[in-house]
């Protein structure tokens, strides 16, 4: 963990001294333009010791030049061995946070089968790595049987008791890894899982320690602490199943339905934490920044409320290159706060990020053409950059995610299909989870437009 953070910020540090490096060259290729016209009116009246003075200075700049580009080399070969480290390095740590939470297989006893444990299933694919054992035990409990009768009733339009099936707590460890997996923003979000109505107790501005004599009474400090409550809403969809899969082994049709629903779950809560309008489902932090007046229901536990429409939302217009980068640099000014103040990212669509990289391309010591976006690195500033196609191209919305509360609730239901799939011999299944969330900083947040327009605040769910 800690390996990763130095590493991480061993590039970010890197990263900005490279663009410093860089931007030296501008000065000299305007210093060799002022000696070419120099040297191009040389003649025989120049004395020795005027063309001494301007050879010396070619010779300074063509050693600097040389000596930067040498710079700029090695530190990009540092910079390519520290990403390479981390790669390294988060992997060894996602090994070993594997090996500390999986159990270590439980030995049969003497005359009889093993007890299965179904609580560390968290890191697990779907049935991937289940021993047989287990497999077995899974398929033989009484909750699992039922909802895999339930799952073919309903899909095959029989009768089933309620109208919705709820998925059995034993899977939702299944289920969770294929959410994470999936979704792109969750990761750098602040997010607990609870039951119910929810508050969330959040800090207000972080107040500075005060100085005393060694031997003064410690000074008391106004620490503000607001609440949060967040609710259930439901995020659903639907997804379809092959038909000779819900005939044919349990274990196809378990591991189809998961899969399908977690991964159109993670989809539609990256969406709702962007863009989500809080009524029926989570308030997108663009939503909030969007907010011109304070809204009649805002909650009186909740931090007071500030504008943010005139500062956080942004355009950039008529930038390029380095110029474009400075700018977006900038317009992260305003996010920085007393509290939320890691887990940078940036989220926009991959024809955005494609622009940047073009933007931040430039030619290396051997005339090669490189990318100033190094694994998905915001230049300058650092953070994560995440593409999201629902973005509309030109936008790039960011924030510190620490600021932003998603609460998971741990009910999971699946309901009755319809016919629209019948042509395709697949089966239409409805997924249903709960959830809620909402940016408790909301200032720790913003919202982009590099081509010249106002950033799109509103989408479609």
């Amino acid at each position: 963990m800690l390996k990763t953070l130095l590493l991480r910020n061993k590039i970010d540090v890197s990263n900005k001294k490279l663009e410093a490096l860089r931007a030296k060259n501008a000065d000299f290729d305007k210093r060799t333009a002022e000696l070419a016209a120099a040297i191009k009116e040389l003649d025989e009246n120049t004395s020795e010791e005027d063309r001494k003075v301007i050879e010396d200075k070619s010779n300074a700049v063509d050693s600097e030049r040389d000596a930067n580009d040498k710079d700029v080399a090695d530190l990009e070969a540092d910079i390519k061995r520290l990403n390479e480290e981390l790669e390294a390095a988060e992997k060894t740590a996602e090994e070993a946070v594997k090996a500390a939470t999986e159990p270590e297989e439980p030995k049969a006893p003497e005359g009889g089968e093993r007890k299965v444990d179904f609580t560390h299933m968290e890191n697990r694919d779907v049935f991937k790595n289940l021993t047989r054992e287990e497999r077995k035990a899974l398929f033989e409990r009484d909750d699992t049987k039922k909802f895999i009768t339930d799952l073919r009733s309903i899909a095959k339009r029989t009768s089933v008791s309620g109208t919705e099936v709820t998925i059995p707590e034993v899977m939702l460890p299944i289920i969770k890894p294929i959410i994470e997996a999936n979704s792109k923003l969750k990761k750098y979000l602040n997010v607990s899982a609870i039951r119910g109505t929810g508050r969330q107790a959040t800090m207000g501005t972080i107040p500075t320690a005060i100085w005393v004599e060694a031997t003064a009474a410690v000074s008391e400090l106004a620490l503000a602490f607001n609440a949060v409550t967040t609710n259930g809403y439901k995020v659903c969809g639907y997804f379809a199943l092959d038909n000779s899969d819900i005939e044919d082994s349990d274990e196809n049709l378990i591991a189809d339905a998961m899969t399908a629903l977690g991964e159109a779950i993670a989809k539609a809560e990256d969406k709702a934490a962007v863009y989500g309008t809080g009524s029926g489902m989570p308030l997108g932090f663009v939503t909030r920044l969007a907010q011109a007046a304070k809204p009649a229901d805002y909650p009186a536990t909740e931090r007071a409320w500030k504008e943010l429409d005139k500062t956080n939302i942004l355009t950039i217009t008529g930038k390029t290159g380095a110029d474009l980068f400075a700018e977006i640099a900038r317009s992260v000014k305003p996010c920085i706060n007393d509290y939320a103040q890691n887990n940078l990212f940036f989220v926009m669509s991959e024809a955005t990020r494609l622009e940047l990289v073009a933007q931040s391309a430039g030619k290396n010591s051997n005339a090669t053409i490189v990318a100033g976006i190094a694994g998905n690195q915001m230049p300058l500033v650092g953070g994560s950059i995440e593409t999201c196609n629902w973005m509309k191209d030109g936008d790039i919305a960011f924030g510190y995610g620490e600021g932003y509360k998603w609460v998971d609730r741990k009910t999971l239901t699946v309901s009755q299909s319809t016919d629209v799939k019948f042509l395709d011999d697949q089966t239409v299944i409805k997924g249903v989870a709960r959830a809620d969330g909402r940016p408790v900083i909301a200032e720790a947040f913003g919202i982009l437009n590099i081509a010249g327009v106002a950033p799109t605040t509103t989408i479609t769910f």
